[in-house]
């Protein structure tokens, strides 16, 4: 299966997971065409002075990986600086948030899969 950027669904949340500002998600892989184990594969860009708040994954895992920007990802209540290149995992039962306080939008690719 070939997806064509054309096809590929783009959405803009504000204030995502009562954070602040606006994360733009351009889903890479239909929702309805994921495996079963899957819920996200896509795109996240999290504008400038923005951050997507604190949230727990009860029944999945997500992984972040930093395409470009810097930001600083919540990590269960640890701060911990991010940049391009990096990468981040928030395991079921785990939370995360992530924060872009700086002047240039933040893209990381994220994977959500379900256990």
């Amino acid at each position: 299966m070939v997806i064509n950027e054309k096809e590929m669904l783009t959405e803009i949340v504000e204030e995502a997971h009562g954070g602040r500002g606006i994360t733009q998600i351009m889903h890479l892989i239909p929702l309805d065409k994921l495996p079963a184990n899957a819920s996200m594969f896509s795109i996240a860009t999290l504008q400038a002075q923005s951050r997507i708040g604190v949230h727990t994954h009860l029944n999945e895992s997500e992984v972040y990986y930093i395409l470009s920007g810097k930001g600083v990802i919540n990590d269960n209540g640890l701060s911990i600086p991010i940049k391009a290149g990096d990468s981040h995992l928030c395991c079921k039962g785990s939370e995360h948030g992530i924060v872009n306080d700086n002047d240039e939008p933040l893209v990381f690719l994220v994977v959500i899969i379900s256990e």
